[in-house]
């Protein structure tokens, strides 16, 4: 349960005085706060995002809480494009793969996510271009960036799994072995995660106008 322990004034307005947050460092506070989580978060707040007044002298800190506040309220698909955010390292092997996706009819991103542990690969809804259609995790840099096997295989994946995320996998010796292989491997796997997808909505859909 996560608590915020700020909120309006006897005249309902936000200072936005939050205190450690405010200062230099305040961001690494947040971040330790919202990602002690392994499966599920509820946030307490008699605040919402848009009371937050952002500007360009904003602490990193204060301007991630409204964020952080945004993603509770709205959920992952509220932040999937400022998710794409700038590349770290290339990853030769993830930046070829994107490339064979999209000539295959998949437009996917490299990279995407908020701290050290990014999604290698992550791959647009064809039919829903504001949701992700799935991540793929491949043994690059992210996977050897991570020092706990018990991270790599369990940890992160799970907690991707929790946001709502489909996870695929696969390996760098596979790849350039059978790169054909794993390539069909992947899209059909995709293209069943589309086929799911589209079902999905037709059902809701129906359901809706019934």
């Amino acid at each position: 349960m996560f608590s915020v322990g700020f909120g309006r004034d006897k005249d309902g307005k936000v200072s936005m005085n939050f205190g450690p947050l405010n200062r230099d460092g305040g961001e690494r506070r947040l971040n330790v706060a919202v990602t002690r989580a392994k499966k599920e978060m509820v946030v307490f707040t008699s605040i919402e995002p848009e009371d937050g007044r952002i500007t360009a002298a904003t602490s990193r800190g204060v301007s991630g809480l409204f964020e952080f506040l945004k993603y509770a309220r709205n959920g992952a698909s509220s932040m999937t494009r400022q998710l794409e955010t700038g590349r770290r390292e290339k990853d030769i092997l993830v930046e070829k793969l994107a490339e064979i996706l999209k000539e295959a009819g998949f437009d996917s991103r490299t990279g995407v996510g908020t701290s050290s542990f990014r999604v290698d690969l992550a791959v647009r809804d064809p039919g829903n271009p504001d949701r992700y259609l799935a991540g793929i995790m491949a043994d690059g840099l992210v996977y050897r960036n991570t020092p706990c096997a018990v991270d790599r295989f369990s940890g992160q994946p799970g907690v991707l799994r929790g946001l709502g995320w489909k996870i695929l996998r696969f390996w760098t010796p596979d790849f350039w072995k059978n790169r054909e292989s794993v390539v069909a491997s992947l899209t059909a796997s995709l293209r069943e995660l589309e086929a799911a997808a589209r079902a999905e909505e037709a059902a809701r859909n129906e359901n809706n106008g019934a």
